[in-house]
């Protein structure tokens, strides 16, 4: 009996870390599993030099998103 509820804790524990490991990886790291929920924004500059698609967009220090596409209007 004793074995059997030090094996649980030590599943418990292992499941709790990787759990743990899962969330901080989806918020913290490059796997973001609900960017398929945003929306998209378009804007309208008169010089977009440094801007390519796939840069990074960021508000107040915080990535909130990343250019899709570039592209000339008029001339």
């Amino acid at each position: 009996m004793r074995t059997l509820r030090l094996g649980l804790s030590i599943t418990g524990f292992l499941l709790l870390g990787v759990l743990s490991q899962l969330y901080l990886f989806t918020q913290l790291g490059e796997l973001d599993l609900h960017r398929a929920n945003g929306y998209t924004i378009s804007a309208d500059f008169s010089d977009a030099s440094g801007l390519e698609p796939g840069s990074i967009v960021e508000l107040a220090g915080v990535e909130v998103g990343q250019v899709t596409g570039i592209y000339l209007t008029g001339t």
